[in-house]
């Protein structure tokens, strides 16, 4: 039977065979591609030498990105892939033989080291430039060296016999392309070829435990072996904790050997070099039991040998390690006190010039219950003169602020030393280092120091002194120390001025101002003034507050809360002319100004200055107005806070009534002009809202009717024109309420407006101005029946009112000789036909020079309506109606005379006849009457006929008439 080796393959055997070798073939192809890049890629870095001074920064991240454009990422990471399929296509040694022709199988290694070579080389070439951002560049070589490593795997895959020296090299070079994978943070690339060298790494212990091999590893091959296994499970244990798998971190560790770390100086190194790494991110994380576990699994793992055995970074560790142990214990929890002790005598007996065992040793101090403010003293005062001013030194003491930690309250004792200290290094060193950055952050750290305690009575005085010594040293320090140093001084001054304490605050202040900060920029400069300005306002120094404001900038006067601060001191010094100034320049900020307006008005009135604001705000609306401002934002608020400013001016000082009285009056005829103005013209940017034309419109009316019997009638009726005018400019709205409201009132405005014309026109003896005020009452009475016309229900007494516009519109009509309306009132009154209210007609026509013709009309019409209103109307008060209309009638109309006794005998027939029919009703004509209007009728009928019809118009049939009615 022929062996294993010679059955002949099958068809899907062939296949899978040629595409293998296809893929490999593909594999070499891109390997040589890949080779040359690289090669070019070196000479391109070579060639840029260094420039003329021997600077090598010159060499820019452009240029090293340049040198391996050449390789394709994308390419890469796809043979990458094939390369990791291509063992599981080979079943044996023998078959990859017969797969492989030999002249492939003889380019793979030598191919693979040549770009691991070449991979290796170029990255030394770039480390060293701090210019270059590497990450990029990094990542491709990285790649490349993967590939390689892979390449180098499948090449051993390929040999005919797999000896320990291709096992050991494999895991060496696996071990550096996972190194770097892992420190540039690829940790899923670092995984992936520790699990290729994790089969490497498990045939290498078997070949060193398995005694019944040919080949038994020599004693130094079994040292090799165990400190390949314990790197290993070292890289494992680095990417398992930057996984965040800390079990797997564990069990790693348990898996490396104890043996190696005792005997291997450098496995010892490398195992304390990832512990401390662990250690110190747990101590960073306060998570300080799990940090202590791991640093002491580090020094433990330096004090298995001596220093002189180990790197010369060992000693750097090592200090790293003691120093971080340390500070686990002392703020751990569980932390022993005797062990911080011990490991601190350690440090400071082995490394007590260094700056962080210093810095530990006067943390250390300070953290204890009661610090001994001596040693303190003398240790930072120790580091402070002796640190070498490094910029790596000068960070860690800026880091550490002096082992002045935020969360321990310090003794004020401690704080002072540690400030004096502080003061001993800044003027004593730091000024002769001529750096301002360190410069700048010991005086931005003194500063704290000094404002973090209670203050001492000679706070002040050093922080003072010690700004104008260095200020004399280095001039001003830089806009951020300047920002530092002001937020620390204005957390003072707010605590001593909202205790009131304005004297302590200005002082502060007055430090904040100091020339050394004159960085600090124009905005804060300003908030300095105006809190400078608010302090001499609280101790009612006007004087210091004017002289903060003239030595302020422009742009500090400017701002709103500037010019608000001075408006207080105008108050104090009542100063008219300086608070008409400061409300104008609000006036000039626009909207963003309203509320401080109104703030100063509140504050004119809270000290008893209403007449000083309102007269303030009056030159200012003036002002405005006069000099036509396209729009005043806040014209509404400003005329509102002057009315009511000046309606308690009224109330308080009765001596400017009338001028008061004017200047409230041409407020409110202002605010309707402009509010008309701005409807027009700018509806859409209109101040005068819906609620400012209710205010005014209200006010106005409400003014009218308290004031209606003290003020000048001329008043009165221009605030009821006023209000009528903004209850016009209010928007229809479909609220029946707002609607209603709005039309009672300009009823209402009416009403009044009537009333007061009324009153005038019969006190006026000018019959031209006379009949002006009647003109005006019928103009009032005319928007008062329009509200007649708008409500569909009337109540009382809207009724009484509306009988007693009829009366005055009946009274102005006659006495304007409008005759022609007057028959029109008379039917507008049929619905009341009141005796009274006819009464009142009669006694208008009456007393005017109206026509007959006319009285006889209108007097027709009135008896008219009242006989149809009553079917018993009251015969006396008729019966002197036509007695008066005859009388009047009979010698310039006898036509209307005859009508009169006519009209006379007709209703006194009619009252005799219901009489008769219902004796207990008195409806009969007044006898007296009738005898009169007989009487008369017949003496002027015996006139007539005595005359003998020379009476022109009177004929004999006229007395006959006459007679006959007798």
């Amino acid at each position: 039977m022929p062996s294993a080796s010679e059955i002949p393959l099958s068809r899907p055997q062939t296949a899978t065979n040629n595409r293998t070798l296809q893929c490999l073939r593909k594999i070499l192809d891109f390997a040589g591609s890949l080779q040359k890049c690289l090669s070019a890629a070196e000479e391109q870095i070579i060639s840029s030498k260094p420039n003329a001074d021997g600077n090598d920064e010159h060499l820019t991240h452009d240029t090293a990105k340049n040198a391996v454009d050449g390789i394709d990422v994308s390419a890469l990471d796809d043979v990458i892939a094939s390369i990791s399929s291509l063992p599981s296509n080979i079943t044996s040694t023998k078959h990859a033989q017969t797969v492989i022709p030999f002249a492939e199988n003889a380019r793979v290694e030598p191919l693979a080291t040549k770009i691991w070579n070449q991979c290796t080389r170029v990255m030394r070439m770039i480390e060293d430039y701090s210019t270059i951002n590497q990450e990029s560049v990094y990542d491709k070589l990285s790649r490349g060296r993967l590939f390689a490593f892979l390449m180098l795997e499948y090449s051993a895959v390929l040999k005919s016999k797999d000896t320990l020296k291709d096992d050991i090299r494999l895991l060496k070079v696996a071990f550096r392309t996972a190194q770097t994978f892992i420190e540039t943070g690829q940790l899923d690339l670092a995984l992936r070829v520790l699990e290729k060298a994790a089969m490497h790494e498990e045939r290498l212990s078997t070949r060193c435990t398995d005694t019944t091999k040919d080949c038994i590893p020599t004693p130094d091959e079994q040292r090799i072996l165990r400190r390949l296994s314990a790197e290993y499970h070292m890289l494992r244990m680095a990417v398992s904790w930057r996984q965040k798998r800390l079990d797997i971190t564990e069990l790693m560790l348990s898996k490396v050997p104890k043996l190696c770390i005792e005997q291997e100086a450098s496995v010892a190194e490398a195992f304390a070099d990832i512990c401390y790494d662990i250690g110190h991110s747990h101590l960073g994380e306060k998570d300080f039991p799990l940090a202590v576990k791991w640093l002491e699994r580090a020094f433990d793992a330096l004090s298995k040998h001596d220093l002189g055995a180990l790197s010369p970074d060992a000693d750097e560790l090592r200090l790293a390690v003691l120093h971080a142990l340390a500070r686990a214990k002392m703020v751990s929890p569980d932390g022993d006190s005797m062990d911080v002790n011990i490991l601190t005598e350690v440090l400071s007996k082995e490394y007590g010039n260094r700056l962080p065992v210093m810095l530990l040793n006067i943390e250390m101090i300070s953290k204890e219950p009661e610090p001994d403010c001596e040693l303190y003293h003398e240790k930072l005062v120790g580091l402070l003169r002796t640190v070498p001013l490094t910029d790596a030194n000068l960070n860690m003491l800026s880091q550490e602020s002096f082992c002045i930690d935020n969360s321990v309250q310090l003794m004020q004792d401690l704080l002072d030393l540690a400030a004096d200290a502080l003061y001993q290094l800044i003027f004593q060193r730091l000024v002769l280092h001529h750096d301002p950055v360190p410069l700048e952050r010991g005086f931005v750290t003194f500063i704290w120091m000094q404002t973090s305690g209670a203050d001492a009575s000679n706070t002040l005085n050093l922080l003072q002194s010690s700004a104008t010594k260095l200020h004399g040293m280095t001039k001003s320090i830089n806009a951020e120390a300047t920002y530092a140093c002001l937020i620390l001084l204005w957390k003072k001054i707010d605590h001593y001025f909202a205790v009131s304490d304005y004297a302590t605050a200005e002082k502060w202040l007055r430090l904040a101002r100091h020339p050394i900060f004159d960085n600090a920029g124009e905005i804060n400069k300003s908030k300095l003034s105006r809190k400078l300005i608010s302090c001499y306002l609280g101790n009612k120094d006007t004087v210091s507050a004017r002289r903060v404001y003239e030595e302020s900038s422009e742009s500090c006067k400017a701002e709103i809360l500037t010019i608000y601060l001075m408006h207080s001191v105008a108050l104090l010094d009542d100063d008219l002319n300086l608070a008409t100034s400061c409300i104008e320049g609000l006036c000039e900020k626009g909207a963003d100004a309203t509320v401080y307006l109104q703030a100063c008005v509140a504050e004119a009135q809270r000290m008893g200055k209403r007449h000083h604001a309102a007269l303030g705000l009056q030159r200012l609306l003036h002002d405005l107005l006069e000099s036509h401002t396209s729009e005043v934002d806040h014209l509404p608020v400003l005329l509102r806070c002057t009315v009511r400013l000046l309606l308690e001016e009224l109330d308080t000082d009765t001596s400017k009534q009338r001028a008061i009285e004017e200047e409230l009056c041409n407020l409110f005829d202002t605010a309707m002009i402009q509010a008309e103005k701005y409807q027009a013209l700018k509806p859409d940017t209109n101040p005068f809202t819906v609620t400012e034309l209710e205010w005014f419109s209200r006010n106005s009316y409400n003014l009218a009717v308290q004031y209606c019997s003290m003020w000048a009638p001329q008043i009165i009726q221009k605030l009821l024109t006023v209000c009528i005018k903004f209850i016009d400019l209010h928007p229809k709205t479909s609220e029946v309420k707002a609607s209603t409201d709005l039309a009672k009132r300009r009823m209402l405005c009416n009403f009044l407006g009537a009333i007061i014309s009324m009153a005038q026109a019969r006190a006026t003896p000018d019959v031209q101005i006379r009949e002006e005020h009647y003109a005006a009452s019928r103009s009032y009475i005319l928007g008062f029946r329009q509200y007649l016309l708008e409500c569909s229900d009337l109540d009382e007494d809207s009724l009484e009112k509306h009988k007693t516009i009829l009366a005055f519109d009946f009274e102005a009509a006659v006495r304007l000789h409008q005759f022609s309306d007057l028959t029109e009132i008379v039917d507008e009154s049929q619905q009341y036909a009141s005796e009274e209210l006819y009464g009142i007609f009669i006694d208008a026509m009456l007393g005017s020079d109206a026509p007959v013709e006319v009285v006889s009309a209108v007097f027709q019409q009135i008896i008219l309506h009242l006989i149809r209103k009553s079917e018993c109307p009251d015969a006396t008060k008729i019966s002197r109606w036509l007695r008066c209309l005859f009388q009047i009638s009979l010698d310039s109309n006898v036509e209307v005379a005859e009508a009169v006794l006519d009209q006379a005998y007709a209703i006194a027939r009619e009252a005799h006849h219901k009489h008769l029919e219902n004796k207990t009703i008195n409806t009969c004509y007044p006898a007296d009457e009738i005898e009169w209007l007989a009487t008369t009728g017949f003496n002027k009928a015996v006139d007539f006929y005595l005359s003998g019809g020379t009476v022109p118009g009177i004929e004999d049939e006229d007395v006959r008439s006459r007679a006959r009615v007798r």
